[in-house]
């Protein structure tokens, strides 16, 4: 039987964003968005070992996406989903999470573009400033 293993987030969102709900979400039950950027990826690789994961990922559902030429033509991957729930912002910590053998990870599901962007105004992190 394989042991669920989750990536929590370390801090959440300000109260003027409590209506944006946390969930616990399967790896398995996620769309990557964005190709796999190696500069990034180490980035984020060393600050999640060192310090944990800061901030949940943002998710949203097939319907709810802004643009579906990106979900659809997906960068590199090869495989798509429609039933799978699109990272809009956290597809190096995803990558991290798969290579680290982690079942779950902690996000925020958006049904907005907008919602998208009044997190990232919070939780942008330049990754040459990566803690």
């Amino acid at each position: 039987m394989k042991v669920n293993k989750i990536l929590y987030a370390k801090k959440s969102l300000p109260k003027e964003l409590d209506y944006l709900k946390y969930k616990i979400v399967k790896i398995d039950d996620l769309q990557t968005l964005a190709g796999l950027s190696e500069f990034v990826h180490k980035k984020v690789t060393q600050s999640i070992s060192d310090n944990g994961m800061m901030w949940p990922i943002t998710v949203c559902k097939y319907e709810n996406y802004w643009d579906d030429k990106i979900w659809i033509a997906g960068g590199k991957h090869t495989e798509f989903s429609q039933t799978k729930l699109g990272v809009t912002n956290g597809n190096q910590r995803v990558y991290y999470a798969k290579q680290n053998e982690y079942t779950h990870i902690h996000a925020i599901e958006v049904k907005s573009r907008e919602e998208r962007d009044k997190i990232n105004d919070v939780v942008y992190t330049n990754p040459y400033k990566y803690p």
